[in-house]
């Protein structure tokens, strides 16, 4: 899953760098990269660091919990 949603950063960072190569290449102005266009960086920081909903997790242990009353070896 990480490394999809990697792939689509990687996409959206070359569509954002594709971007600013127009707009210089056409208005020959600076522009920030980092608060004009994509910044691929911050999104890969808050993806890795954005650790899993506490609710989800009690579901998902409770459902787990539930299927292991039924298991027998």
């Amino acid at each position: 899953m990480e490394g999809a949603q990697d792939a689509r950063i990687d996409h959206y960072q070359t569509l954002a760098d594709a971007a600013m190569f127009n707009r210089v290449a056409t208005n020959k102005q600076r522009i920030n990269p980092k608060s004009d266009l994509f910044d691929a960086e911050k999104v890969r920081k808050s993806l890795h660091h954005k650790g899993p909903n506490p609710e989800v997790k009690k579901r998902q242990h409770a459902k787990a919990m539930a299927a292991l009353k039924n298991w027998k070896p």
